[in-house]
């Protein structure tokens, strides 16, 4: 996410995109330290905190988020 750009234009930006053939959009959000997953079975799902984020659009790939975001701390 760029600093001008606004969480609300992101999601239908993900949501363009799904409607137009990709398979997954992931919108990551380090100022909140969270992910919106957007794929087949999901409009902007959000995680955050300790968890391991997958899409089946994206078979044998998981996001850490604690290693993500925490590199934000170096």
């Amino acid at each position: 996410r760029s600093p001008d750009q606004t969480v609300g234009e992101l999601r239908e930006k993900c949501r363009f995109y799904r409607r137009n053939g990709v398979d997954a959009c992931w919108l990551i959000d380090p100022e909140s330290r969270s992910v919106e997953v957007f794929d087949a079975g999901r409009d902007g799902e959000r995680f955050t905190g300790a968890m391991e984020v997958t899409s089946p659009a994206v078979p044998g790939f998981s996001l850490s988020l604690p290693a993500l975001f925490n590199t934000l701390d170096l």
